[in-house]
């Protein structure tokens, strides 16, 4: 099969707008933190030191970790990949507002609150890293045949690496104009980012069965039905 008609095969377009949209999520996420958290208080940041910002960014990584080896695969079985990506998305927009009302708990001097709830937040908002594995499995079951995979997944890179080449660079320059203006009090990019994030619950409407994650144990539930 050539690229154009693995794109038109049924349910593919779909995915694939539904792996660019996760990409651009954790792509945006990844790029803005580091910078966000090292901006002063009073410029909608953390106003962290180098070793704070280091501490944040281990502990991200130590969550992620737990999340995809311990809750991911029992999650997946129970509700399916289809289920898995919805509660990404529906979580990944108040994770996002969660930055700003960091911010105003330091604003507001509530430096215990800031202390007890980012963490926390930080913590169980990584588990939307588990959508990264979701689309994968999903790019992978609405693949045409066994033989258009490897083409399928290029694809998908390839779109990956144009994301790659604009997304952080906007995201970041969007921030720093928000920073400095404080346009929405210097929150305009965590503003972009949960309306993205809510846009991406519309292709999720039309993901197709056989992408959800749930077809084969359907199919080996109905063979060993037969089986009795």
């Amino acid at each position: 099969m050539s690229t154009l008609e693995i794109i038109k095969s049924p349910g593919v377009g779909i995915v694939l707008g539904i792996y660019c949209q996760v990409m651009t999520l954790g792509l945006a996420y990844t790029a803005i933190t580091p910078v966000f958290w090292f901006t002063s208080i009073q410029k909608g940041g953390y106003g962290f030191t180098p070793l704070q910002n280091a501490a944040f960014i281990a502990g991200i990584g130590v969550s992620q970790a737990i999340w995809l080896l311990f809750v991911f695969p029992p999650l997946q079985h129970k509700i399916g990949t289809g289920g898995v990506l919805r509660l990404c998305l529906y979580v990944w927009p108040i994770f996002f507002m969660s930055a700003p009302v960091c911010n105003v708990f330091l604003r507001q001097g509530w430096t215990t609150a800031f202390w007890v709830v980012a963490p926390l937040v930080q913590i169980g908002g990584s588990g939307v890293a588990m959508a990264f594995t979701g689309v994968q499995l999903a790019l992978n079951d609405i693949a045409p045949s066994q033989q258009s995979l490897g083409t399928l997944n290029a694809i998908a890179l390839t779109m990956t690496s144009a994301i790659r080449t604009v997304g952080p660079a906007a995201f970041t320059s969007l921030f720093a104009a928000g920073a400095k203006t404080q346009f929405f009090h210097g929150y305009l990019v965590w503003v972009v980012l949960v309306l993205v994030g809510l846009l991406g619950l519309i292709p999720l409407a039309y993901l197709p069965e056989k992408a959800e994650g749930k077809l084969k144990k359907r199919v080996a539930q109905e063979s060993e039905d037969e089986d009795e």
